[in-house]
C-alpha cells in the first residue's frame, strides 16, 4: 500500500502491463471479504444483530467487487497482455490462482455468515445461491487453470528456486472451496431451504442430498489438493537441496504464498472433523495448525531480518554497500548472460513480442 502512494505511476504501470503482476489486484478483494467476514462473526455476535445487517450489506458489495475482478484481470491479462499468452508453459504461473480465490472466499464467508451472524431465512437464501454461483465461478476458473499449469510442469518448466514455495499458491482454491461447500452445505442442513419452502429445489425435501453432495465434493477437493500439495512440497524440498551456482535455496518474500493455501486447507479439515465426528481430521487438522504457526512466525523472523539487513530490498551488499546503476548496470548483466524474468522468460524475447 505504501509503494501504491509514494510510486502510484510506475505501481499501476506494473500492475496494468505485467501478467504476473496484474494477479495480484484479486488481494485487495480478498482482503475486504476478510474484513466482512469479521464484522459478522465478531462484531454481530458482540454487539447484536444490527451489526450483522451491515455485514449482510458488506457481502453483496463483496460480490460485486468479485465479479468485476474476475472478468476484469482476465480480460486485461488476455486484452493488453496478449503476447504474454502465446507461450502458456512459460506464462502460467502460481499467481494467477489468486484470480479464483477471490470467488471462493466470497462463498466461503457466505457460507460462514449464514451459520453465525443470526440472518433469517429470507436473508440466507439469496446468499447460498450466490455463494454456489461464485463457486462455480472461482472453482471451474481453478480447475481450468490447474489443467495448463499442470501441462506447464510436464514440458520441464519448474519456476525458478526463489519462486518455488509460490507453487503451494496452487493447493488455495481447492482448499478454500471444500471450507465453502461445507459451510453452504451445513447451512443449507440447518433448515435455510425449509424455511424458505418456495419452488421444486428450495424445500426441505432436498436439503440432505445438497448437504451430503457439498460433503463428497470437499471431499474430493481435498483429495486433489494432496497431489498438488506433494508437487509442491517436492519441489521446494529439491530445490533447497540442489546446488545452483554454490547457494542453496535461500529465503525470499514468496515463502509468505505458503501460509494462506495451508490455512484454507486446514480450515475446511476442521470442518470435515466437526461434520464426520472424525478422530483422524481432527488430528490432520491439529498438525496443519502447529504448520502454520511455525511458518507465520518463521517468515516473520526471516522477513525481518532479510529487511534488517536489506537482503529483501535487493541490497545484497547491505545498506552501506556500493552499487551500480543506470547503464553500467546494463553492462554488468550483459557479461553475465541475457536477462530473463522471474520466471525464466529472456527479457529479449519478450520484447520482441
Amino acid at each position: 500500500m505504501a509503494r501504491c502512494f509514494m510510486y502510484p505511476r510506475s505501481t499501476w504501470t506494473a500492475l496494468l502491463t505485467d501478467s504476473q503482476e496484474t494477479p495480484y489486484l484479486s488481494a485487495a478483494v480478498i482482503g475486504y471479504t476478510t474484513i466482512v467476514a469479521m464484522v459478522g462473526l465478531v462484531c454481530a455476535e458482540a454487539w447484536g444483530h444490527s451489526w450483522g445487517i451491515v455485514a449482510y450489506v458488506l457481502w453483496w458489495i463483496a460480490v460485486f467487487f468479485t465479479i468485476v475482478e474476475c472478468v476484469a484481470i482476465p480480460y486485461i491479462i488476455i486484452r493488453w497482455h496478449s503476447d504474454a499468452t502465446k507461450e502458456l508453459t512459460n506464462q502460467i504461473t502460481p499467481v494467477l490462482f489468486l484470480i479464483p480465490i477471490a470467488p471462493l472466499t466470497t462463498a466461503a464467508v457466505g457460507g460462514a455468515l449464514c451459520l453465525s451472524a443470526n440472518w433469517t431465512t429470507r436473508m440466507q437464501v439469496p446468499v447460498i445461491i450466490f455463494s454456489f454461483q461464485m463457486l462455480g465461478l472461482g472453482l471451474l476458473l481453478a480447475l481450468a487453470l490447474d489443467a495448463i499449469y499442470l501441462g506447464r510442469l510436464f514440458n520441464n518448466r519448474m519456476p525458478p528456486q526463489n519462486k518455488a514455495p509460490m507453487s503451494v499458491i496452487v493447493i488455495g482454491p481447492l482448499g478454500q472451496a471444500s471450507f465453502a461447500f461445507l459451510n453452504l452445505g451445513i447451512a443449507v442442513s440447518r433448515g435455510a431451504f425449509a424455511g424458505y419452502n418456495k419452488g421444486t429445489f428450495l424445500v426441505q425435501g432436498v436439503q440432505e442430498a445438497v448437504f451430503a453432495t457439498c460433503v463428497l465434493t470437499a471431499l474430493c477437493l481435498l483429495g486433489f489438493s494432496i497431489l498438488w500439495g506433494a508437487i509442491a512440497f517436492l519441489e521446494v524440498l529439491q530445490d533447497s537441496l540442489q546446488q545452483c551456482g554454490g547457494q542453496r535455496l535461500g529465503y525470499s518474500i514468496a515463502w509468505w504464498s505458503s501460509v494462506f493455501p495451508i490455512a484454507v486447507n486446514t480450515t475446511a479439515l476442521i470442518q470435515l472433523a466437526n461434520v464426520m465426528d472424525s478422530p483422524t481430521f481432527r488430528t490432520l487438522s491439529a498438525a496443519l495448525c502447529i504448520l502454520i504457526v511455525i511458518l507465520w512466525f518463521g517468515n516473520a523472523f526471516f522477513t525481518i531480518l532479510g529487511l534488517v539487513k536489506g537482503d529483501l530490498l535487493g541490497l545484497q551488499k547491505g545498506w552501506k554497500g556500493t552499487y551500480i546503476v543506470g547503464d553500467k548496470k546494463e553492462d554488468v548483466e550483459s557479461e553475465n548472460g541475457p536477462r530473463v524474468n522471474d520466471y525464466g522468460v529472456p527479457a529479449d524475447a519478450e520484447n520482441q513480442a
